[in-house]
């Protein structure tokens, strides 16, 4: 609990470095309701994903821990854009197998806040710019009925879990 506790500050001080370069440099609108839900799934992201990683090493051995750590966090990065192109044909039991992701509802959730909730109409030079309405990205990215409420409460009980089976698996180590 103590390692946990004092990772936090800097780690959620970091993060709010990056992340504020990273959305005033992109240009995304400057409404501080909105970066304030960006930088909140951000650290809930970062957070989840410490957990999960304290988690593998605690659980496994140094060996099987080194090479299952990575192997998790690519096959969860490689869920969370699947089918971004393709939303509408994706088959009910590979969405399910996607919920499983925590960085999908980090993603789906920065999408959402970036893009939702009445965007105006993004500028573009071009003559016909298909996605300059943000409600029509939603609605091809199959986002336009996903809350942004859900993700972040997901990634809540993610970062309880991961943390809970953390403990477990420390106790169960330090008993045998």
């Amino acid at each position: 609990m103590a390692l946990c506790m004092s990772r936090m500050p800097l780690q959620v001080f970091y993060n709010v470095i990056f992340l504020t370069l990273s959305y005033w440099m992109t240009g995304f609108p400057c409404q501080w309701w909105r970066f304030a839900i960006f930088v909140g799934v951000g650290i809930m992201v970062s957070l989840v994903a410490e957990g999960l990683g304290l988690t593998i090493g605690a659980a496994l051995s140094i060996t099987n821990g080194s090479v299952f750590g990575p192997m998790s966090i690519a096959a969860f990065m490689g869920l969370a854009i699947y089918g971004f192109d393709f939303a509408g044909q994706i088959s009910p039991a590979m969405d399910w197998f996607m919920k499983i992701s925590f960085m999908r509802d980090g993603v789906v959730a920065l999408v959402i806040t970036i893009f939702g909730y009445g965007r105006d109409i993004l500028d573009c030079g071009e003559i016909y710019c298909h996605f300059s309405n943000p409600r029509v990205l939603l609605k091809f990215l199959n986002l336009d009925n996903v809350s942004v409420l859900h993700q972040i409460l997901y990634l809540f009980v993610l970062f309880i879990a991961f943390r809970v089976s953390l403990f477990i698996s420390l106790w169960r180590r330090c008993k045998t």
